[in-house]
């Protein structure tokens, strides 16, 4: 066996010897077009390590390791013929080893751990779930920088360059590397902001010793172009493929920045960085949201009103039915598509116009259909609740989770008749409106798993719709009032209940309340209100007053009006018209 071992070790040194100083690129070349796989092994003894390393910062598993290596070179199969001249494979094959790494990463926090006596593979101390969701956070924002301020990151705090060094690698001046450092350091700094992504030092400190413990530990891996790969190695490299075709730039990562190493080392501070051997602390990013201010639609469309109530500020493009991340930073709300006639999901930084995930809808059809998102308490997932009707001509409703780090969508089963306004700050809940009945409809919690039976929240004689849960979670806003008799009108007005408790407080004045909200601390709610009147055909004109007050509706305050003049038509003037509502307060 040993010499049937040795036989091949030297039948293989034998094949690559005349390979050792030929270019990537033209190794490449060979493989591309005439299958050369002779080549292609040394392309692989040239770069396992440096894949191995790249992936082995991102995951812990040594099988996922393995698998997002071997991945890595199946997506280069895949692509040789599309690869161009790859004098810079390596930096290449980084990028797509932190790309295949980052999903594998997404996948694995899924998996069950080990059962019954069985021992993990990897015996390293994981770290809380946490300090997981951060350093998920960072690596998908990190992934998403331009490359052209990723690259110098990367080699100067985690290949430990000099800025002169880097200078020479990149083919630019110091000059240039330092700049793009900067900006760099600020790009990232801002979009980890936005998620309040704040990490101990002492901790880093014990992420960078695993992660390099790992990262040193590659074995020897060689698994020939004609030998099939599993099914997960396929399917990730399938799935990177995709990706990759769909851009339009070429990847150039070089590795991937340890959460030590950025957040640590100060990258996010934004300063003139020292290189990676010489690490310098920095205090953690501060949360930097947005001046609070109301969202309202009026005559249909989307705009910010100030708290002050003067200063606004129209939403391009339009929209309607917005909701605002719980740290006001992130808006999502319905556009119209023009291209396919429909309306689509947009999710959009408050600050950031250009940055966009769009989401279509299941039913999005023009006055047929209706929607309304709702944040989990994290800010990392939207519910999406869209009405509409089926093919039948009945009403349906659907209800799915956008997943804003792993752009993933994920089907929720309500029981029919439900719909979805609030998320328990655990995730394990729905506030939503559930209907006993075809006359009644209540308030109640609903499994986010779709099983079990509501937990009502309204008293059982009485009519309530549309929760809006505090943001601690303790009290919810809904509209209330006792079930009509027969051919009237019912009664309807905005409450507060402590679900603690069960206290119930009436929040406006008697009228027409549509459009309520908490404020950013809770310590306040706005409506949108009218007047009711006796005879609507007499009164041309209408006027909505936003309004806010304490939970207890005391302390009322109109904060801003608008008036619209309404059009008598054969069935005179109605007595409530939305023109003018609140949609959230951030």
């Amino acid at each position: 066996m040993a010499n049937q071992s040795a036989g091949r070790f030297i039948r293989r040194m034998a094949e690559t010897a005349g390979y050792a100083q030929t270019p990537d690129s033209e190794l490449l070349a060979r493989f591309a077009s005439d299958r050369d796989e002779t080549a292609f092994k040394v392309l692989i003894d040239r770069y396992t390590r440096l894949v191995w390393s790249v992936a082995a910062r991102v995951l812990s598993d040594p099988s996922d390791i393995e698998d997002a290596t071997q991945a890595t070179f199946l997506v280069l199969v895949q692509r040789a013929g599309r690869a161009g001249d790859r004098s810079g494979l390596g930096p290449w094959l980084g990028g797509v080893a932190h790309r295949v790494s980052v999903r594998l990463r997404t996948r694995s926090r899924r998996r069950p751990g080990p059962l019954g006596d069985v021992e993990p593979a990897d015996p390293l101390p994981a770290p809380d779930l946490s300090w997981r969701e951060a350093c998920d956070l960072l690596h998908a924002e990190l992934d998403r920088l331009p490359d052209c301020y990723r690259l110098p990151l990367l080699l100067c705090y985690v290949e430990g360059y000099t800025r002169d060094e880097a200078a020479t690698a990149l083919g630019v001046s110091s000059g240039a590397v330092k700049g793009r450092v900067r900006r760099g350091c600020v790009l990232l700094g801002r979009r980890l902001s936005r998620w309040g992504v704040s990490l101990p030092v002492g901790l880093l400190a014990i992420s960078t010793a695993t992660q390099s413990a790992r990262a040193s530990s590659c074995p020897a891996l060689w698994t020939p172009v004609s030998e099939p790969a599993s099914p997960r190695v396929n399917e990730l490299a399938q799935e990177v493929t995709r990706f990759m075709a769909s851009k339009t730039k070429k990847l150039t990562a070089f590795g991937l920045v340890t959460v030590a190493l950025v957040v640590g080392a100060g990258l996010v501070a934004g300063f003139s960085p020292a290189p990676a051997h010489r690490p310098v602390s920095a205090a953690p990013v501060p949360r930097a949201a947005p001046p609070a201010a109301f969202l309202v639609q009026h005559n249909g469309n989307l705009m910010y009103i100030a708290a002050n109530g003067k200063e606004e500020e129209k939403i391009d493009p339009p929209a309607w039915n917005g909701s605002l991340s719980p740290n006001g930073q992130r808006l999502a709300a319905l556009e119209f598509a023009a291209d396919i006639g429909r309306a689509k999901l947009v999710i959009r930084s408050r600050r950031e116009q250009d940055e966009s995930a769009t989401v279509p809808l299941v039913f999005g059809q023009p006055g047929r259909s209706g929607g309304h998102m709702v944040w989990s308490a994290d800010g990392r997932r939207t519910l999406i609740v869209e009405t509409g009707f089926g093919d039948k001509g009945k009403r349906e409703y659907a209800h799915r989770v956008y997943d804003l780090i792993t752009k993933q969508l994920t089907d929720v089963k309500l029981p029919d008749g439900c719909l979805a306004t609030g998320w328990s700050a655990d995730g394990k809940r729905f506030l939503g409106d559930v209907r006993p009945s075809d006359d009644t409809v209540r308030v109640a919690w609903l499994s986010a798993e779709g099983a079990g039976k509501p937990e009502y929240i309204s008293p059982d004689d009485e009519i309530a719709y549309g929760g809006r849960l505090s943001p601690n979670g303790k009290r919810v806003l809904y509209m209330s009032g006792p079930k009509p008799a027969k051919d009237q009108q019912a009664k309807i007005r905005l409450h507060v209940q402590d679900l603690a408790t069960g206290k119930r407080t009436p929040v406006d004045e008697p009228g027409e309340t549509h459009g309520y909200c908490w404020s950013p601390d809770g310590s306040r709610v706005a409506y949108t209100w009218q007047r009711s009147l006796e005879k609507p055909s007499e009164v041309p004109e209408r006027e909505t007053q936003l309004i806010t007050a304490d939970p207890d509706g005391r302390n009322r305050k109109v904060v801003t009006s608008r008036k619209y003049e309404v059009p008598e038509n054969s069935s005179g003037r109605a007595s409530v018209v939305l023109f003018f509502s609140v949609w959230d307060w951030r």
